[in-house]
């Protein structure tokens, strides 16, 4: 029978063994993913718009904007638009800029950068799988594990050279906080870690603060059961969570925004939670009622007074972080971001897609459900957690398919049982037999291959359309829309506005000194909105929105997918219009025949920004912010 006891502490010597492990293993994958990645993202930067987004942001940063200044001016402006990221993230990109900078020159120092901060995290999270894995099976289990991890296809996406969006460390975290909080019943200190991780996470971003809040309340549930061992972990991760997240909001806005309610960031109302939530955690397990219909009576009440004060403070954030935003975006834009699709829409694609993401969780879903069936009674309290964690991130997943990144990660324990089981099912047993059974566990659920052999499978049998260009080979579709070499002609032009889809929004913002109408991020309600109704409406809408705007230039993509859909509904509309070829008589052709097709706004009542430059007039402009090349030395 596979053993499920709780594992005993272990000790440092074999601690720095599987560290050697570890760091082997990564250095082996890391190699493999630089090897693969690098070339391309030397010639062409990071290709996925949050990826560019961030590189804005630190760029900016180093130029000198202020920690709590999240305005992305260049994003619709005059106004711009305040980012709801997190400095957080900026800040480690930022030092290895800054750091390579003198040797490496900036545009080196930048691509050093973001291939080396998703490798170091994709390190973090390597140990925090140890970690949990240590806590769940003790060491027997460390190489299946490693090898469910490093094949949980949407997580290993998100550590690949070139992705620094905040998703990566969001992972790379919730490993640390799950092996830490399943050591808080005999770990005072386990629970001050967990409780700052738990605050750091929220800091950075809310898409896990499902899992937080299961997280605390196993914690939470575990003191209610156990309470003589686990007070002291639990007290201990109710009192830092609550002082982590009223640091990180002092730190992460400025005096006059501390009170503010904002839903999609951890804000006031999120601190306020976190202070009821994990002071009260702390203050009642000060005493030790007697009875377990006592403490879990206490949980209750300090549940609905958790809920209470969110109602006071802005009950709007009762209903998740998406609570503030337009409505308007929801079946416009919203719907079609593949990271926001549901399963039913996923599905309404791709079957294929629902077995890459869905197949390795379910499974392991039925497998960690054996696995508390089977595990000892001190086991259970940690195999319990990781069942509602991992329940928790299938259902969100379901809602929307980011959630697969999280369900990927919590679905290895599970896996990793199933390795065991055969394991000890084949004891005595051919060898054949045994190895084919394993091969079967390791190939059934393994994401990657999932995801992988379609695309295979495509590129093998699909034939190239007509005039089709590639990047050196390596980019088609969206991506070559996205890549550095697509924006060579728009970036030597006067600086100015650009109509662009919202897909390609980061990359004039991150490839040109240029600014954008629309960005795929939900605060730019206004500039996606007249992005859409540009591109799809009539001529007259568009040239009232070009001349509102204040646009100097007009740019597609064609094999961009969101041009694709709106020139699809609206064959009448500008996208279709220019997509055809057709002459528009207020646009004058920069670039038309390359990856990009670009215009220059020739109505002189239109062209906004180029009247500034050419008449010298006093319209107001937005910040403008210096290239790469130029901070160099001033750095």
């Amino acid at each position: 029978m596979t053993s499920l006891a709780v594992a005993s502490p272990p000790s440092s010597r074999s601690w720095v063994g599987d560290g050697v492990f570890l760091i082997v293993v990564w250095a082996l994958v890391s190699a493999a993913l630089l090897f693969h990645q690098l070339p391309l993202i030397a010639a062409a930067g990071p290709l996925d718009p949050d990826s560019q987004m961030r590189l804005v942001e630190v760029r900016d940063f180093l130029a000198g904007t202020a920690w709590t200044d999240m305005l992305q001016p260049r994003i619709a402006p005059p106004d711009g638009v305040v980012m709801h990221w997190s400095r957080l993230i900026d800040l480690p990109i930022a030092a290895l800029i800054r750091l390579a900078d003198p040797s490496l020159g900036r545009e080196k120092a930048e691509l050093f950068a973001i291939s080396a901060w998703p490798l170091a995290l994709y390190l973090v999270y390597f140990f925090g799988i140890a970690g949990i894995t240590r806590q769940l099976f003790g060491r027997d289990a460390l190489v299946p594990a490693i090898a469910f991890a490093i094949f949980a296809g949407p997580a290993l996406g998100m550590f690949l050279p070139g992705t620094i969006t905040h998703h990566n460390a969001q992972i790379a975290l919730l490993t640390v906080l799950l092996a830490l909080a399943l050591r808080t019943h005999r770990s005072e200190s386990a629970g001050v870690a967990a409780g700052l991780v738990a605050a750091v996470m929220l800091s950075i971003g809310l898409e896990t603060l499902p899992l937080v809040g299961m997280i605390a309340g196993g914690i939470a549930l575990g003191w209610a059961f156990d309470p003589i061992r686990t007070q002291p972990g639990a007290r201990a991760f109710g009192l830092f969570f609550a002082c982590g997240m009223i640091v990180q909001r002092a730190f992460a806005a400025a005096p006059a925004d501390w009170l503010t309610t904002p839903c999609d960031i951890a804000s006031y109302p999120y601190v306020a939670v976190a202070v009821v939530g994990g002071l009260g955690l702390a203050a009642l397990t000060q005493k030790d009622p007697m009875y377990l219909a006592t403490r879990l009576a206490g949980l209750a009440v300090l549940g609905i007074v958790a809920l209470g004060v969110v109602a006071i403070v802005n009950p709007t954030c009762l209903k998740g972080p998406y609570a503030q935003v337009d409505p308007r975006l929801i079946p416009l834009w919203l719907n079609l971001v593949t990271e926001a699709r549901s399963v039913f829409q996923v599905a309404h694609d791709s079957i294929s897609q629902v077995i890459a993401f869905y197949l390795a969780p379910i499974i392991a879903l039925a497998a960690t459900i054996r696995a508390l069936a089977r595990a000892e009674r001190t086991a259970r309290p940690g195999w319990l957690m990781t069942l509602a964690c991992l329940a928790t991130a299938i259902a969100v997943s379901l809602w929307q398919l980011r959630g697969s990144t999280f369900a990927s990660v919590l679905a290895v324990p599970g896996l990793t049982f199933l390795v065991l089981e055969v394991r000890r099912w084949g004891e005595g047993k051919k060898p054949l037999a045994v190895a084919s059974s394993l091969l079967a566990v390791y190939l059934l659920p393994n994401q990657f291959v999932h995801m992988v052999t379609p695309i295979f499978l495509a590129d093998a049998f699909a034939k190239p359309a007509p005039g089709a260009a590639t990047t050196a080979g390596t980019l088609n579709g969206q991506a070559e829309c996205s890549a550095r070499p697509a924006y060579a002609r728009l970036a030597v032009e006067p600086t100015g506005i650009v109509l662009v889809g919202s897909n390609l929004g980061p990359s004039v913002l991150l490839h040109t000194p240029h600014s954008a109408v629309s960005a795929p991020f939900h605060r730019n309600t206004g500039g996606i909105l007249d992005g859409f109704a540009a591109f799809g409406g009539s001529e007259a809408t568009a040239r009232e929105i070009v001349a509102r705007r204040h646009v100097g230039y007009v740019m597609i993509c064609p094999a961009d997918d969101e041009m694709g859909i709106i020139a699809a509904k609206h064959p009448d509309g500008l996208a279709a219009r220019l997509m055809r070829g057709d002459r528009i008589d207020w646009l004058q052709p920069i670039e038309t025949s390359g990856t990009l097709r670009v215009w220059r706004v020739s109505d002189p009542t239109l062209s906004g920004w180029i009247d500034t430059i050419i008449t010298g007039s006093n319209v107001p402009r937005p910040r403008a912010l210096p290239r790469a090349s130029e901070l160099r030395g001033t750095l």
